[in-house]
């Protein structure tokens, strides 16, 4: 089943190529943003990808946002940022003095492409999952085929110690469990993207961000802070506002309940025909 999706279906194969390729670059960018800046600038810059993904939603899916609802997404983007600088302070100066004004231009550069990297490869595999007739299990067996042989190709490095411990040497329980928990959340947010869209994965990603901070808070890995709970404030409102007010005419006729529509007259009296009465 798996070899005649690939073979048989090889335009909608290509369409998949193109987000995991994406995704194949933004992960190592990723970690060239993290060598150049520090964590709460690299935290706080990279949640544009919330704005980006919404720009690119209505450029591509032809997505149509009320005023509220662009409110409620500076909203969710100022909650994330809070969360994120109350979790990850300011480094120490020394820290920072290691870092020059071409790295912080360079690195920003580089946070700015994996934002708009982030939202269209979101944005295309949306559209690519909701035009599709197979399952979403085999679209992600196919993300992960696609991008296995330049992820064996990161391996090499360290080619001499899988063959002298072996493949999982390392592996804990604990990073079984990690990997599994990334799988499954993988197949999650393929479901969300599929019969929701990017902007609201983007607030479930919001939401259970703050809710790992409030967790951390419980269990004594992070203080309490007023910055903080105003992230987690903001996280909330704005997904209610989002959720209530959405643009006006965009609820599908075909969805209203028969009762509750606009009862229909008829005026038979222009060759028998029914014709509308205004």
């Amino acid at each position: 089943m798996i070899l005649h999706s690939f073979t048989q279906n090889k335009r909608e194969t290509f369409k998949v190529c193109v987000p995991a390729l994406i995704y194949l670059i933004q992960n190592n960018l990723y970690y060239v943003a993290l060598k150049l800046l520090d964590a709460t600038l690299f935290s706080i810059t990279y949640q544009l990808r919330i704005l980006t993904t919404a720009i690119l939603m209505v450029l591509i899916l032809s997505k149509i946002f009320s005023t509220i609802q662009w409110g409620a997404l500076f909203i969710a983007l100022a909650g994330v940022v809070c969360v994120q600088v109350s979790s990850k302070q300011i480094l120490d100066e020394t820290d920072q003095s290691k870092k020059n004004e071409a790295d912080y231009i360079i690195g920003l550069t580089v946070v700015f492409i994996m934002c708009w990297m982030s939202g269209f490869a979101g944005v295309f595999l949306e559209k690519v999952f909701k035009k599709s007739s197979c399952d979403i299990w085999l679209q992600n067996i196919r993300l992960s085929i696609i991008t296995l042989p330049f992820a064996i190709l990161t391996i090499t490095r360290d080619r001499e110690i899988l063959q002298k411990n072996g493949f999982f040497y390392g592996w804990t329980n604990l990073i079984w469990i990690i990997a599994l928990s990334s799988a499954v959340g993988g197949v999650m947010v393929a479901a969300v993207m599929k019969y929701a869209d990017n902007i609201k994965k983007s607030f479930c990603q919001s939401i259970a961000l703050g809710g790992t901070a409030l967790i951390s808070v419980l269990t004594g890995d992070s203080r309490a802070t007023v910055l903080l709970f105003t992230g987690v404030g903001f996280v909330i409102i704005s997904v209610f506002l989002y959720s209530l007010f959405p643009p006006k005419g965009s609820i599908n006729d075909s969805k209203i309940p028969q009762k509750l529509r606009k009862p229909e007259s008829f005026d038979s009296s222009q060759n028998g025909e029914p014709t509308p009465v205004k």
